[in-house]
């Protein structure tokens, strides 16, 4: 995660699964991407409003 990145057209999106009990966090592709590309993932709004970024 350190270095998936914010964008507003993002190539990858996330989601919560359950494994045995546990909550686990997804990334998933949403184009193809190649070797060494960079991931982009939409932060959403409440990213921006609920943290401070100094």
């Amino acid at each position: 995660m350190r270095y998936l990145n914010h964008s507003e057209n993002p190539n990858c999106c996330a989601t919560v699964i359950d494994v045995d009990g546990v909550h686990r966090i997804v990334l998933v592709t949403t184009k193809s991407v190649a070797i060494a590309e960079e991931l982009f993932l939409n932060y959403g709004e409440s990213y921006w409003t609920n943290h401070s970024h100094a």
